[in-house]
């Protein structure tokens, strides 16, 4: 795994060792739930990557408002009707 230094600051680290996990673990967990929240890596592929079950990313991912399921409105519609027609 490549290795980068980033400079964080007293008061950003400070906040960051708050979560309980080391700064590096936090950093890595918070830069893969960002990347599963805008959909540019699937939550297999965060989990792998944080070295967790899916399962254990999903609940992170939702303690962190993350939905795990989006539903536009017409995807909302859709399902509705085809439960009332399934009826």
């Amino acid at each position: 795994m490549a290795a980068i230094t980033l400079e964080i600051g007293q008061e950003l680290r400070a906040l960051l060792s708050e979560i309980g996990q080391p700064v590096g673990t936090g950093a890595r967990e918070m830069i893969l739930l960002e990347l599963y929240r805008r959909k540019l890596v699937s939550s297999g592929k965060a989990a792998m990557l944080l070295n967790m079950d899916r399962t254990d990313l999903i609940r992170r991912a939702s303690e962190s408002k993350i939905a795990f399921l989006e539903f536009s409105d017409e995807d909302w519609r859709a399902a509705a009707a085809e439960s009332q027609e399934a009826s």
